[in-house]
């Protein structure tokens, strides 16, 4: 099989705008301010940051967010006044909050020499808006630049130009969407057509193998000759469909091929999130209604930056007999988020606290653990905030998420098992490395 690839092609006026956990309800919460002057674009962020951004136990954990706004107020206030259609300041405001977010640490020529280190959550996304045209921030260029192995100074200036549309990055291709598109009706903007459940003949790899699209959720099946089942899907939309027929179909063909598997893939690779309800969709096949403890949350409590609540522990349950007792891999790559990841941690927490074969293969994740809200709420901590008519979306969660034994991957992303370089030649090819590192290592117990 070859794979074709989707390649998206980026806005020039569009900085790195991500998909990530869904949040359906428009924001309301307005900063009252008038912004004449850029310092007032600053000013309003940065005090909306400090209200509501979860992470300052990671990014600011003494003074580190007081010293960005003495650093950077002066530079701001020195361009003025906000004038329209001026590109040139334009793209100085862009450069200095791109410092602020991506760590004047981490660019080769930072304009201004801060040790704010950027932030940590992955999920984040500045949304500014100037002369009417929409630009967007985010922490995980910093991924995309290594990829492209450039500076994040060299990787912002090729997005302002436009030079990233031609991406052959793990980050942009590697996905359900690129490795199964032979298989949907695909129209020219990347966006599925609805298909009711149906079974494919003919795949390469899996002996028996289903597919369904509702709701822009692709999911597909499999099963190997050899009794190695497997799941793919491009996002975690299953709770929306849980009366969906065609997504009883699929679920109900899930656990058939399971009761009679010696193994099973979970392929997670670019999948953005979703739902955190749906882990118990996704697990529910594999586990008793036992209890699992596996992670823990907290959200902000007050108005200082580190006012926190409890940590609360987070469990997974499911509906089988008995638990699943096959080996369990699950694929991940860099553009794996949110519940994706939690997913992963969830396979690592059976493995090491309930005895479980599960593997992380693959390359490490992205990173973005928090629980976003479905709408906001006008209070501190909120999360996802709209500031002002500029400042036109802050895309933040507002729970701050950690694994069982104590350790917060927020910004640093869900470590693997098995490391499973991309390598785009083989992939455009129809050589799946990952796909086959999983097979292997599944098949290597029967071997013993």
């Amino acid at each position: 099989m070859k794979a074709k690839l989707i390649m998206a092609t980026l806005l020039a006026a569009s900085l790195l705008l991500y998909p990530s956990c869904r949040f359906d309800s428009p924001v309301d919460v307005c900063y009252s301010r008038q912004e004449e002057n850029w310092s007032d674009v600053f000013t309003n962020w940065w005090l909306a940051m400090n209200e509501n951004y979860a992470f300052w136990f990671l990014d600011s954990p003494g003074q580190q967010w007081d010293e960005v706004y003495d650093t950077y107020l002066p530079l701001f206030q020195e361009m003025g006044s906000i004038g329209r259609y001026d590109k040139k300041k334009t793209t100085l405001a862009l450069k200095y909050f791109y410092e602020i977010i991506i760590g004047a640490g981490n660019m080769e020529d930072p304009v201004a020499k801060s040790d704010f280190k950027g932030l940590s959550d992955m999920h984040y996304t500045f949304y500014l808006t100037v002369d009417g045209l929409p630009y967007s921030l985010s922490p995980r260029s910093r991924i995309k630049a290594s990829q492209f192995n450039v500076s994040p100074d060299d990787f912002f200036c090729m997005v302002l130009n436009g030079e990233t549309s031609d991406s052959k990055i793990e980050y942009d291709v590697e996905n359900i969407y690129s490795i199964y598109q032979e298989y949907f009706p695909i129209s020219g903007d990347g966006i599925y057509e609805e298909k009711d459940f149906t079974e494919i003949s003919g795949h390469e790899v899996f002996e028996k193998a289903y597919l369904m699209c509702q709701s822009d959720m692709a999911m597909f099946l499999g099963l190997t000759k050899d009794k190695i089942a497997y799941i793919a899907f491009g996002q975690f939309m299953m709770t929306a469909l849980e009366g969906n027929e065609q997504f009883k179909l699929m679920m109900d063909k899930f656990e058939e091929i399971l009761s009679d598997s010696n193994g099973l893939i979970i392929d997670l690779r670019g999948n953005v999130g979703g739902y955190t309800a749906d882990q118990n969709i996704l697990f529910g096949p594999l586990l008793t209604a036992e209890k699992k403890y596996f992670a823990e949350e907290r959200t902000k409590s007050g108005e200082n930056r580190l006012d926190y609540t409890a940590w609360i522990p987070r469990y997974v349950s499911g509906h089988a007999s008995k638990d699943y007792s096959k080996p369990i891999a699950v694929l991940i790559n860099s553009a794996s988020i949110s519940m994706a990841e939690i997913s992963s941690q969830i396979a690592r927490a059976l493995r090491d606290y309930y005895g479980f074969d599960t593997a992380i293969i693959g390359t490490t994740s992205s990173g973005g653990y928090g629980t976003l809200t479905n709408d906001s709420a006008n209070t501190v901590g909120a999360g996802t905030i709209a500031v002002s008519d500029m400042v036109s979306l802050i895309y933040t969660p507002f729970f701050n998420h950690r694994y069982r034994n104590g350790i917060c991957y927020e910004g640093k992303g869900e470590p693997v098992d098995i490391e499973v370089p991309f390598n785009y030649e083989n992939f455009i090819t129809g050589k799946d490395d990952k796909l086959d590192a999983a097979l292997d290592w599944i098949r290597s117990f029967s071997q013993t």
